[in-house]
């Protein structure tokens, strides 16, 4: 959770969405390749990896969601278990 948590914060579509400075470029092509084999290397796996990437997309829908309904249509909107 803390990894989809940290992922989410640093997103560009979420910090738009709460107002918040966008980054114009991402890192250079030497920079991205070394951070791809960084987390290949270390980052979650298999299931792991499943469950990292349901955290950060159900993280990211809900703070849009909260965004554009507002927070009373948006716990009716999401189950109780996300």
């Amino acid at each position: 959770e803390k990894f989809a948590l940290a992922t989410v914060a640093a997103d560009n579509i979420v910090l738009e969405m709460m107002g918040r400075p966008t980054r114009d470029q991402g890192m250079n092509a030497l920079a991205g390749n070394v951070m791809a084999e960084v987390m290949t290397a270390m980052g979650p796996r298999g299931v792991n990896f499943a469950k990292y990437s349901i955290d950060y997309h159900v993280l990211r829908n809900y703070l849009y969601i909260l965004k554009e309904w507002g927070p009373r249509r948006a716990d009716r909107a999401v189950p109780e278990y996300v």
